[in-house]
């Protein structure tokens, strides 16, 4: 599924990090976090009726782009619900609120852990990037083959390369540092940087 899918793209970034020997290489403690959020960062989406039950609002799986902060706070209820269950116990609770910080995007808890949370966090965000990336490509790639109107096989092309560029640009403008991703713009065939309103004086 996803969570394993998402897991080995995680790896390819850590593992590119320490062939390079990069100051951005982590140590086993973070990558057992770093595999520990990929493995479980959807858990928030969860719809089991044991859920409600307990008191929560299970929101689903919202597609990109349109989950409300709202919908976030949701999510977390539901993961530490889901957390504080047996096959949980015996975690750490400072493991657990640093898993929970990055799953949440919450930066202000970056802050307050003052340790390598925040980096673990574009690690999973740069991982998150170049799986979208790979699933859209795959996409394009099974749209061309696939017995389908032209009128579909058009739009789901327009689909899978708004995702494509998307998430290049996010994963330039946030993860262009890390070791990996100068390869996959090359296999992509895209700039290692993008025109934007910000820089468009340095192309004139």
């Amino acid at each position: 599924g996803h969570q394993d899918e998402f897991t080995r793209y995680v790896g390819l970034i850590v593992d590119a990090e320490e062939r390079a020997g990069t100051a951005l290489a982590i140590g086993e403690s973070d990558k057992a976090l770093l595999y520990f959020v990929a493995k479980f960062h959807d858990i928030g989406e969860l719809t089991h009726p044991d859920l409600v039950e307990n008191g929560l609002k299970p929101v689903g799986d919202i597609p990109f782009g349109l989950k409300t902060p709202e919908d976030r706070q949701e999510e977390s209820r539901v993961r530490k619900f889901l957390f504080s269950q047996t096959p949980f116990e015996g975690i750490d609770p400072d493991f657990l609120a640093r898993a929970e910080a990055i799953m949440a995007h919450d930066h202000e808890a970056f802050h307050e852990l003052g340790d390598t949370t925040a980096h673990l966090h574009e690690i999973y965000e740069a991982a998150h990037d170049i799986q979208s990336i790979d699933t859209a490509l795959r996409a394009r790639f099974a749209v061309e083959h696939a017995d389908l109107t032209p009128e579909l096989r058009q739009e789901l092309k327009r689909l899978a390369d708004k995702v494509t560029n998307d998430h290049s640009r996010r994963l330039v403008e946030r993860g262009s540092y890390f070791a990996i991703t100068p390869e996959i713009l090359q296999v992509l065939r895209l700039p290692e940087h993008f025109v934007t309103e910000e820089n468009q004086f340095m192309h004139e």
